[in-house]
C-alpha cells in the first residue's frame, strides 16, 4: 500500500504529466491581483525620482523611473519608439526581451497625464482577465520625444487625484 501511494504522488510530480497538463496562468495573476496593494505614500511617489544618473541614456534614466513606480501602481508599461520595452503586473516586473510589442503612441504635451480606457488598452496586450478591470484608472505620459508610460491604478477619487498629483511632481522632478 505504501508503494503505491508514494508511486501515485511520484507520478503527479513527472515531467510528462506536467507538460500534458499545464497549470492556467490565470492562476498566478488572479493570485496576484487578490493579493497586491499599491502603495498609498504619495510623499514617497513624489521623491522617487531624485536617484537618476546623468550619466545614463534618456531610456535607462526613464526605465529606472518606471521601476521605482511598481509599489505605486497595479500595471504599467514603458515605450520606446512606439514599442514595448518594460512593464509590470502587481508588483512583478515582466521581462519584454522576447515580446514585440508595437503600439501607436498619441504626440501629447510631454508630462501631461492623459486617462483613456484601460479595458481597450489591456485587451490589446493580452490581459482581458484582469479583475476589476471596469473599476481601473489609465493614464498615458509622454516623458520624452519617443518614450511613454501607460499606468494602471484602481484607486478611487479623491485618492487618485492625490496619487496622480504626486505623479506629476515626480515626472517634473526626475526631468530637472
Amino acid at each position: 500500500m505504501k508503494n503505491t501511494l508514494t508511486q501515485k504522488i511520484e507520478n503527479l510530480f513527472e515531467q510528462s504529466n506536467l507538460q500534458t497538463t499545464p497549470a492556467p496562468a490565470n492562476i498566478t495573476l488572479d493570485k496576484l491581483q487578490l493579493q497586491y496593494e499599491s502603495m498609498d505614500n504619495n510623499s514617497l511617489l513624489e521623491n522617487i525620482s531624485y536617484l537618476a544618473t546623468s550619466m545614463n541614456s534618456p531610456l535607462e534614466n526613464w526605465n529606472l523611473f518606471f521601476t521605482r513606480l511598481i509599489p505605486f501602481f497595479e500595471i504599467g508599461f514603458l515605450f520606446s519608439d512606439s514599442v514595448l520595452k518594460n512593464q509590470f503586473l502587481y508588483g512583478k516586473e515582466i521581462n519584454c526581451k522576447n515580446k514585440i510589442a508595437q503600439l501607436k503612441m498619441p504626440k501629447s504635451d510631454l508630462f501631461q497625464i492623459l486617462k483613456t480606457d484601460p479595458k481597450s488598452f489591456l485587451i490589446k496586450f493580452g490581459l482581458s482577465n484582469i479583475l476589476f478591470a471596469e473599476k481601473m484608472n489609465c493614464f498615458y505620459v509622454r516623458v520624452e520625444e519617443n518614450i511613454n508610460l501607460v499606468l494602471i491604478s484602481n484607486k478611487a477619487e479623491p485618492w487618485l487625484k492625490l496619487k496622480m498629483d504626486s505623479l506629476q511632481k515626480a515626472l517634473i522632478n526626475h526631468q530637472l
